[in-house]
């Protein structure tokens, strides 16, 4: 039976969350010591574990990297939902992250994913029914779709600007159920 796997890809926190049996696993890499190992949510249907990433010399052996981590996780058949292009990236990183995503996406094709691209407005109007919706927004529509608070889980405040990995966890969900709704 096929998996739905969603990617919320990114350089520094990048999350794949695999559906399976009504079973899902979240896998993110981060630098943050305090978020890396399992991380306990005391709910059998969501298991959640931070990785850290790999020393890199340049930025292809990073990039590298994390999407041989992404492809360590996948198996044959998946049914997988990559998070395409924010329009609104600016500043030089843009450069990065497509040199970032075009290497994930050729190592999916070589070894025979099918990918589908959503655009992260689609994925938050689907969501939250706003194509603008903001990190709170879609984390608050994941709590309210699973129970699992993930900001009491990982002790971020919904004031903080980084929110990260609940973001990106919250974004692969949706990604994993997109078009499931």
């Amino acid at each position: 039976m096929s998996r739905a796997v969603g990617i919320d890809y990114s350089m520094t926190s990048p999350c794949v969350c695999i559906k399976e049996d009504g079973v899902y696993g979240f896998h993110y890499l981060s630098d943050k010591k305090k978020f890396i190992g399992i991380i306990p949510t005391h709910n059998p249907k969501f298991h959640i574990k931070g990785y850290e990433h790999k020393p890199y010399k340049n930025n292809i052996e990073r990039y590298n990297n994390i999407g041989e981590w992404v492809i360590s996780l996948l198996q044959p058949n998946d049914i997988i939902n990559l998070e395409g292009y924010a329009m609104g990236v600016t500043k030089g990183v843009v450069f990065n992250i497509a040199e970032l995503t075009g290497i994930l996406k050729l190592k999916l094709w070589e070894n025979g994913y099918h990918i589908e691209s959503i655009a992260p407005t689609a994925n938050k109007k689907e969501a939250t029914g706003k194509g603008n919706a903001n990190k709170i927004l879609m984390t608050e529509a994941f709590i309210s779709s699973t129970g699992l608070d993930l900001f009491s889980i990982f002790n971020i405040t919904k004031t903080k600007k980084d929110i990260s990995p609940i973001d990106d966890i919250s974004d692969a969900y949706h990604l994993a159920n997109y078009a499931f709704f």
